[in-house]
């Protein structure tokens, strides 16, 4: 653990490619012999960093009782606020997931987007838990309105990685999306 602690700082800090593994195994107060038994590699190293703060996360979101908000669009709101607090306590954290999103070594790149790939399900999953259908207009299946929101989503993950999010810019950047989501919710409305 004292790895992947002195792990995740050292990377969040100075990125995949200008993280040190002596500075890790110096900050963790173990060999570098050590950090190379338990890890094969500096990518997988970055790997376990980013399932442990995946782990967290998950860990954390699920002590959250989001199931209790019927509307869709205030459970969005619930719960995307929930995460931008969580990173602001946790900007460590924050910045893994940003460079596993962003520039994650190639070695690992498809194992990092398959377990994206899996947390995005699981959020979309947890977005549209029993939601209240009848607001949708009838020309559009449960299906098609989680896909058009899961694409919006992930268009706007990608906007503001884009943009490189500040927490500076919190407000801009909640207003915004607020604004473009409930745009979308509008056009599917009845």
């Amino acid at each position: 653990m004292r790895i992947l602690k002195a792990a995740l700082e050292e990377f969040s800090k100075k990125g995949y490619l200008s993280a040190s593994t002596n500075a890790i195994h110096k900050n963790a107060g173990v060999s570098k012999g050590s950090v190379f038994t338990n890890f094969r590699s500096k990518a997988e190293l970055f790997y376990q960093v980013f399932q442990y703060c995946t782990d967290l996360v998950l860990s954390e979101f699920r002590k959250q009782d989001f199931g209790k908000i019927y509307d869709f669009f205030e459970r969005f709101v619930a719960i995307t606020f929930w995460k931008m607090e969580y990173f602001k306590l946790h900007p460590d954290v924050y910045q893994i997931l940003l460079l596993a999103l962003s520039d994650s070594p190639p070695e690992i790149k498809e194992k990092i987007n398959n377990d994206l790939h899996k947390l995005i399900e699981l959020s979309g999953d947890l977005f549209f838990t029993e939601i209240d259908k009848n607001r949708f207009s009838e020309e559009y299946s449960e299906e098609e309105v989680r896909l058009f929101f899961k694409i919006a989503l992930e268009g706007l993950q990608a906007h503001f990685l884009k943009e490189g999010f500040l927490y500076s810019d919190y407000q801009k950047y909640k207003d915004f999306g607020l604004k473009f989501l409930k745009t979308v919710l509008k056009g599917m409305e009845k």
